[in-house]
């Protein structure tokens, strides 16, 4: 009889990088369940941006498109080893601190951006840093989903005014500019928002970032693809734009808006057709090596850190839901008289758009000289509410008339004792000679500012602090029969402003 050697037990395998993807999939729906759960309230309003504004109406393909670079990458992603991550959830925090700052100062972009970094929040903390490497194309999808567009009208507009200004050059039209009104060899053009082209610039960087994300994964060349979308896109309004004035001056007259569509069809056309030729013509990238799969930590830590980062995020609405009903601040009634202004019974022609959740009084007054103006004092009712963007629109008049906004500026109001700061807008009656002057300013307690993040920085701080702030808007418009007529001075502006 013989001893024979028993075998050695041979070592279980190791878990590959290819079996972990199951359970990080479950755990990341489920982390993304959560998050749209807590935060139901935040993504309805910015669905509600995307369904009313045709700006911002390529939104709801952002997610779709994200997907479909996600499966785009598939088999570099399959490869790659999901392992939960540390900085998924110091992300997290930071999307959360951003939330809780924005439910404060009452500001939507920023609660917007947060819901927007929470996604890819949990993402890292759930797949890992190598894994979201990978992801990076889709990830900044993500920035597509926060209407945050309006910070670029104003200088969309002014480059817009510039290519009519060298349009002008080019074909010798003698021309004037003063803000963004434009006269050209007798015709007026007013540059407002819709002429800026904000939707040509946003919907080229989204489509570039898409192409960009089909053939990279690195960083730069992805963001360099959506620079050139939105150069593309803003090269093409510019065209747009020129060719509509062009047309003007060879037809010897002004055609209506509704010809303007054709223009912009041509332009969305323009723009599409450089992208498709650039995607076409660039080499894809090659897919990065995989490295070898590090321990992954089983069950416990591919649960514990995507939820810690899930609840960090999803925290903010229990935090700020106290259940105590908010007081409500109406505006006090508008004096009959303001030192020499009488209040008079006329039918106000200005008709400023307020929020369900806003406060206001109206009043036509005459003053010494008989000269009219026209008083809207606005008040948010809690303090969850604003006064400022959207909330209240100061562009509505009465009637079927179209008033375009052609100038736009910070101005000082002085008196003998002091100055207080202001902004001064003139619109003009499209087709008329009409125009009406607009001035108006923000007060909180005492002080008088022209900013809404000021606004509302105060009054989230005066909230914290569990002080009681009212903030109010007032305006005055002044209607004048010409361009040239100036407005009401100083003196007559500031006994309109402080009567409330």
């Amino acid at each position: 009889m013989t001893d024979t050697p028993l075998a050695a037990a041979s070592p279980a395998p190791a878990e590959t990088g290819h079996g972990r993807w199951p359970r990080h999939v479950i755990v990341l729906a489920a982390t993304f369940v959560l998050l749209a759960v807590a935060h139901a309230t935040t993504l309805v309003q910015m669905a509600e941006v995307w369904a009313r504004s045709e700006t911002y109406s390529y939104a709801w393909a952002v997610l779709p498109a994200a997907t479909f670079v996600v499966w785009w990458h598939r088999a570099s992603l399959r490869a790659a080893p999901p392992r939960a991550s540390w900085w998924g959830v110091a992300l997290a925090a930071a999307a959360g601190l951003l939330w809780l700052a924005g439910e404060l100062v009452q500001i939507s972009v920023a609660r917007h951006a947060a819901i927007a970094l929470g996604i890819g929040a949990v993402t890292v903390a759930t797949l890992g840093v190598g894994c979201a490497r990978r992801l990076l194309p889709a990830l900044l999808l993500l920035c597509f989903l926060v209407p945050a567009g309006q910070v670029l009208l104003l200088p969309l507009r002014a480059i817009t005014a510039r290519f009519v200004e060298l349009y002008a050059s080019a074909a010798h039209v003698p021309m004037t500019r003063d803000g963004f009104t434009l006269l050209l060899d007798g015709y007026r053009y007013v540059v407002v928002d819709d002429c800026a082209g904000l939707p040509f610039v946003l919907m080229g960087a989204f489509v570039g970032t898409v192409f960009g994300g089909l053939n990279y994964t690195t960083l730069w060349k992805v963001l360099a693809f959506g620079a050139l979308g939105a150069f593309l896109g803003m090269l093409g309004n510019g065209g747009r734009v020129i060719a509509i004035v062009a047309s003007d001056q060879i037809n010897g007259t002004q055609m209506p808006l509704t010809g303007h569509r054709v223009y912009e069809l041509i332009s969305f056309a323009t723009l599409f057709g450089g992208l498709l030729v650039a995607h076409a013509r660039v080499r894809a990238e090659p897919p990065r090596a995989s490295p070898p799969p590090a321990p992954g930590g089983g069950w416990p830590r591919t649960l514990a850190l995507p939820l810690l980062a899930a609840a960090l995020i999803a925290v903010g609405p229990w935090l700020t839901d106290t259940g105590v009903p908010l007081g409500r601040t109406p505006v006090p009634g508008l004096p009959e008289r303001i030192n020499g202004w009488q209040a008079t019974p006329d039918e106000p022609e200005w008709t400023p758009r307020a929020a369900a959740a806003t406060d206001t009084r109206q009043r036509s007054y005459r003053g010494p000289d008989g000269q009219p103006a026209e008083l809207f004092v606005a008040r948010a009712l809690t303090p969850r509410h604003k006064i400022s963007a959207g909330s209240v629109d100061l562009h509505t008049m009465a009637g079927s008339a179209t008033w375009m906004p052609a100038v736009m500026r910070r101005i000082e109001l002085c008196d003998d004792s002091h100055c207080v700061p202001a902004v001064y807008e003139r619109l003009l009656l499209q087709g008329g000679k009409r125009a009406r002057h607009l001035v108006w300013h923000y007060t909180i307690g005492d002080a008088v500012t022209v900013s809404p993040l000021v606004v509302r920085t105060a009054r989230g701080w005066a909230r914290l602090t569990g002080r009681s702030t009212q903030a109010t808007l007032a305006a005055v418009m002044q209607d004048t029969r010409t361009p040239e007529a100036p407005r009401l001075p100083d003196a007559a502006l500031l006994q309109l402003l402080r009567a409330r």
